[in-house]
């Protein structure tokens, strides 16, 4: 008998992590009129979007890793 959890165990979230850069706000989802998101406007009408959110640095890297991993910079 195998242990751990398997692909069917409902308590599993599902998440899908998608990280944009230099964008700002430029999204259809976010209301932008010029974008063309089609995809990513889906996937935010079925989770959620970060509606105010903070930079713990001013360089990309150490923000994205802070984001994915808790341990700030």
């Amino acid at each position: 008998m195998a242990t751990g959890f398997t692909r069917k165990d409902p308590g599993l979230p599902n998440i899908l992590w998608i990280t944009s850069e230099d964008n700002s706000r430029l999204l259809g989802c976010y209301g932008d009129e010029f974008a063309t998101t089609p995809h990513l406007d889906q996937l935010a009408s079925e989770g959620f979007l970060y509606t105010n959110a903070y930079a713990n640095t001013p360089v990309c890297a150490p923000a994205r890793n802070t984001i994915l991993t808790g341990v700030h910079a």
